[in-house]
Parts: structure tokens; sequence; C-alpha cells
């Protein structure tokens, strides 16, 4: 899935948040996520949370 499919997805299922976590992996897959956080917030209301190697996050399931 590249990013323009990632952006459907996300607003399909009503995203509130989305974590990137399925790049860089490999050099076919390899890709900056920063765009794809910029044009999301920019056109939809989900936020993008991109986290670095060993990175983790606390997801409150009521905010």
């Amino acid at each position: 899935m590249g990013t323009a499919e990632a952006m459907m997805a996300a607003n399909f299922i009503g995203a509130k948040m989305v974590i990137p976590i399925h790049y860089n992996t490999w050099d076919k897959i390899a890709v900056d996520p920063l765009p794809f956080k910029m044009a999301i917030e920019k056109t939809t209301d989900i936020k993008v949370n991109v986290l670095q190697p060993g990175e983790s996050i606390e997801i409150n399931k009521d905010a």
C-alpha cells in the first residue's frame, strides 16, 4: 500500500490516528513518512504519529 492508498484506507475506516509502521524495512519499500503525515494532516482531522525504531506510544481508546 502506497501513501495515497494509506490515506484512503485511514479515511475509509474512520481512523483518528495513524501510526506508519511498514516502511523502510528494505530498499523496495523505502519511503519518507513525513510527506504522508503532512498530506493527511492537511486534508483530514486524522493525526499521524511517526515513531522511531524502539519508540513506543500509549493509546487511550477513550481519547
